[in-house]
Parts: structure tokens; sequence; C-alpha cells
């Protein structure tokens, strides 16, 4: 409830988590970054999939071992050069643990009763909408630079349109808040429905003796 129908802009990092938001949060507009090219590559194979499948159970049938040629050939026909190289590469790293994760967390989700984008036909219409129809975008970047962020509030600015999501994974627990890290922050355009998630990975903490490492927090 807390993304849910946000609109505006989803600025994420990280891989299929981005993807769930998405889905529940219908923004106009979505920026996946990372500063990993790995993750962007793999990104890039997400909107093959995404194009090459109208449906959400073509989708996932598109990750399974028996379609890998299918889907390394749709990755062949969109991409060339390091683009293609890089996808090529995530694709054959992560195919396997992409798998596992969507059977993952469908058992989750359906322990939960939460829809997702590979249960629900209107969330999967939002995902494969953004892709086709180019909203969507794969960024390498830095949150401690003076760079990406900047030029994402810039163009959301620019669009007249808010950013409504943030998703900041656990990537901050790799920096310190400075100067340039709070300028980026405040370059983007925020309003009073904006929310800002992230996660903690410390399996140290009391609430992580249930076996999940990650501690979400969703903040205005």
């Amino acid at each position: 409830d807390d993304v849910k129908d946000k609109g505006g802009v989803h600025v994420g990092v990280g891989a299929e988590q981005n993807w769930l938001l998405v889905g529940w949060s219908k923004p106009e507009v979505a920026v996946m970054m990372d500063f990993d090219q790995a993750i962007v590559d793999l990104q890039h194979v997400y909107f093959v999939a995404f194009k090459l499948a109208p449906t959400k159970e073509e989708f996932k049938a598109l990750w399974l071992d028996k379609s890998r040629k299918a889907l390394r050939e749709g990755v062949k026909a969109a991409y060339a050069g390091d683009e293609r190289k890089g996808a090529l590469a995530a694709l054959d790293v992560a195919r396997w643990s992409i798998e596992r994760r969507f059977a993952k967390l469908e058992t989750q989700m359906a322990a939960r009763g939460l829809p997702w984008f590979l249960t629900d036909d209107a969330q999967y219409k939002t995902c494969h909408d953004l892709v086709v129809g180019g909203r969507a975008f794969a960024v390498r970047g830095d949150l401690t630079a003076n760079k990406t962020l900047t030029a994402i509030g810039a163009a959301a600015t620019t669009a007249g349109l808010k950013v409504r999501t943030l998703y900041l994974s656990n990537a901050e627990q790799y920096f310190m808040y400075k100067k340039q890290v709070r300028a980026n922050y405040k370059a983007l355009p925020f309003d009073d429905q904006t929310v800002v998630l992230r996660t903690h990975g410390w399996r140290s903490l009391a609430w992580a003796k249930d076996g999940n490492s990650y501690h979400y927090n969703v903040q205005t």
C-alpha cells in the first residue's frame, strides 16, 4: 500500500526488485540504475524479455532453461557491440538464479496474499508497456557522484514529472552521507506523495532472527 499507484517517476537500484515496485506503483517512467555494469546489462535482458512476451506466462517461460536460445536470440537482435556482449554475459550468468528467484517469490507472495507482476495481468501490463513504450531506462550510476541522479532529476523536471518512488536497496551501507550525496537526493523533484524505500542487510540485528537478513524501510 505504501507504493500503490504512485505514478510519476520510479528510480531504483538493483534488478528484479524494481519490477515488483513498478508493477505496484504504476509509474509513467522507470529508471533502473546501478553502480555495477552487470546489473545494467541484466536490465537490458529484462527489456528484451518484456518486448518478446505480451503475457506474464510467456515472460516467465522465457527464463526457463528450455527457452535459453530464444532469449539469447532476442538479445542478439536487440543490441550490438558492447551492449550485446554485456547482455549475453549477464544472461548466461544470471538466468538460472532468476528462474529460481521467480519461483521463490511466487511462494513468498502467495503466503502473504500479495499480487505481483507475474501473477497479476494489470501489473505485468504496466511493466510490459513501459518497456515497449520506451519509458524504461537502464543506466550505470553512482549515488555518490555528480552525474546520474542530477541528470535524472533534471530530465524529470523538464518533463514536468515528480519522482514518486526512490528505491535505494542496500547501497547506502557502502558510503557516508557526504555533501554530494545530499545534493544528489535534493536534485530529484519530490512531492508530498513521494516514498523512499531502502533495505539494510545485517544478520546480527534482532529482526533478522527469522532468517531474512534484509530489513525494508519506507519513509516519506
